[in-house]
């Protein structure tokens, strides 16, 4: 069995600012892949359908084709992650579940030009690019507005400007595979499919895309969210919630059975939920015992969880 793939998605420990503390600590972790999440060509708060300023997460880092002086050097700062560690690859991640409306934002400055040649988002995606020249690629988080002509076009965009790309489904699996056979003319372009946790069944997926006539192997990583407590959570008591590390692997062992070949790793949502101890100082550990749960943990679970799963497949 090859070494599997183990990423996780990163919000704020990576910005400018935070990096500088946790960097070192994210190196030494084990990760192989790492997600920068999430970046918006809208915003919730102000209307912008002409795609005028890009934001890390509520951050404008691009405004005009202009970026924020304090992102200047991030570019340095992610690629060191790199340096004497086991991270292979940086993406970056567009989109995102409610209240975000990015795709529909891309949806419309496509419908309305036909293209996204000459057009404000295409002058700030290639400024992102000037800031950010050394990351591998796009991972594309599409949970709202699956608009099939406008969201191949944002690839082919992403193409042109020099990037790989990932998919995030979370649903709406006919969109995502009508996406890929668009794509076909890109040979590679795609270069995996993380599947979110939530209404998604493994196995299903695997079974559709090999149907479609797509190579699946090692085309897939398996999502989980970390655990995390929720002092609001809608319809439910506050609490504990997300996974273990004892989860994680155990869920990883139960979804690839019978579909080993298509599963080339896992990974977790997300970073900023694991460096949260700040939690415990009222509520206790969500997975017991006398510690926060650390990214070495969720690592070796990842691993754990595609050596065992590949014993009893």
């Amino acid at each position: 069995m090859a070494a599997p793939k183990i990423g996780i998605y990163a919000g704020d420990p990576l910005n400018p600012e935070r990096i500088r503390t946790e960097g070192d600590r994210i190196k030494a972790a084990g990760w192989t892949t790492i997600i920068v999440s999430l970046f918006h060509v809208s915003d919730t708060r102000q209307n912008l359908p002409d795609g005028s300023m890009i934001y890390f997460n509520d951050i404008p880092i691009i405004t005009l084709g202009q970026p924020a002086t304090p992102y200047k050097g991030w570019n340095k700062a992610l690629l060191q992650l790199k340096e004497n560690s086991s991270i292979e690859k940086i993406y970056l991640s567009f989109g995102g579940g409610p209240p975000v409306r990015d795709f529909q934002t891309i949806r419309d400055i496509y419908n309305v030009n036909n293209t996204f040649d000459a057009t404000m988002l295409k002058r700030n995606l290639e400024a992102l690019r000037d800031l950010l020249p050394d990351i591998d690629g796009i991972d594309m988080d599409c949970e709202e507005t699956y608009e099939r002509a406008s969201f191949v076009a944002f690839c082919k965009l992403m193409d042109s400007l020099g990037y790989r790309l990932t998919f995030a489904p979370y649903q709406e699996q006919k969109f995502w595979i009508d996406a890929l056979i668009d794509l076909q003319s890109l040979p590679g372009v795609v270069e995996r499919i993380n599947l979110q946790l939530g209404a998604y069944d493994p196995q299903d997926w695997v079974t559709q895309f090999k149907s479609a006539g797509f190579d699946t192997t090692n085309f897939f990583l398996s999502g989980d969210l970390s655990a995390y407590y929720d002092p609001h959570p809608d319809g439910l008591p506050p609490g504990w919630y997300g996974s273990c590390p004892s989860t994680v692997t155990e869920n990883l062992i139960s979804r690839r059975k019978n579909i080993e070949t298509s599963i080339a790793g896992g990974f977790i949502w997300n970073l900023d939920n694991i460096l949260n101890p700040d939690w415990t100082k009222e509520h206790g550990f969500g997975c017991g015992g006398t510690q926060f749960r650390t990214m070495e943990e969720y690592v070796s679970a990842i691993t754990a969880g595609m050596v065992q799963g590949a014993a009893v497949t």
